[in-house]
This record gives C-alpha cells, sequence and structure tokens, in this order.
C-alpha cells in the first residue's frame, strides 16, 4: 500500500473508502440525555417530537403551520400541566437565573440579542450534556444541537 511517509498518510488518489470496507463517515451519535423522569421526561418527549416543523413566528402550535421559540415550549410545557408564559422574556423570568454548568434536562436557556430591548429574546430547552432543542429562526425547523460555549446564553433552571 503506497504511503506518503512524511505525512503517514496514503497517497492521494490510491485507495477510496470503500477500499476499507465503508462508504461513509460515521453519523456523529445522538446527545447523552440524562435520565429523567415525571413531567420533565414528558416534556422532553413531547418537545422532540417536534423536531423538523417549521419556524413561523407567533406559531404555538401544528395548526399555525409551526412554532417560534417560546411557542414550542409554551405548547410542551402546558401540555404538561406546567404554568409557563408565552414569550421568551417572561419565560425566562419564570426561573431563576444560573451557570449553563447547573442545568438540568427540561430547564431552559435564553438569550439576549438585542441590546437595545433587555431580557431574553431567543429561547430554547435544555436536553441535558450540553445539548438543546430550539426553534431558531424564520427559514429554518426545529432542531437539536449542541450548545457552543461563546454564545452569550445563560441557564434558567425551572422549579416544576
Amino acid at each position: 500500500m503506497p504511503v506518503d511517509q512524511a505525512a503517514g498518510i496514503l497517497a492521494p488518489g490510491v485507495m477510496s473508502p470503500t477500499d476499507f470496507g465503508f462508504d461513509a463517515l460515521p453519523e456523529l451519535p445522538e446527545p447523552a440525555i440524562p435520565d429523567v423522569s415525571g413531567k420533565r421526561q414528558a416534556i422532553i418527549d413531547d418537545a422532540l417530537t417536534q423536531i423538523g416543523k417549521w419556524y413561523v413566528w407567533g406559531g404555538e402550535s401544528d395548526a399555525e403551520g409551526g412554532f417560534d421559540c417560546s411557542g414550542l415550549l409554551f405548547w410542551a410545557f402546558t401540555k404538561n400541566g406546567v404554568d409557563i408564559p408565552r414569550v421568551s422574556g417572561a419565560q425566562a423570568a419564570r426561573g431563576k437565573r444560573v451557570d449553563i454548568t447547573k442545568l438540568r434536562p427540561g430547564d431552559l436557556v435564553a438569550w439576549e440579542n438585542n441590546p437595545e430591548a433587555p431580557g431574553a429574546d431567543h429561547i430554547a430547552l435544555y436536553l441535558g450534556d450540553g445539548w438543546i432543542l430550539e426553534a431558531p429562526r424564520t427559514g429554518l425547523k426545529v432542531r437539536k444541537r449542541k450548545l457552543r460555549a461563546n454564545e452569550g446564553a445563560w441557564g434558567v433552571a425551572m422549579d416544576y
């Protein structure tokens, strides 16, 4: 097998991935969501069913064609009997502000993107292990993603 000894790699064009018995890179693993129970687990489970639904400003149901960030949380929490306000700023104020590292699955993650309007203007559900579920913005769908350290977000510990 021709190898570039200096770089320690196969010479270009000599072999393809199928020569090694695979034809694609492996998928990234799903987030390792810590074991939770009760209403927290029910809220997470219900919210996860909305992955792939369109972001719709003001939306809080399939009947409206999708969800905005706070509408998604409002839908999942109220479906499970937890009283939560409808808009992101009020949702963020509903819990206690904490460092992201102190969050438990089922808590919230909030952002302030507009300094002219203080308070949370985007919000997401914390899934655990640094993963969130969000309805991001117009043109995108509800998704799971890893929270990045430099996003300027803060945690909201919920008391349900």
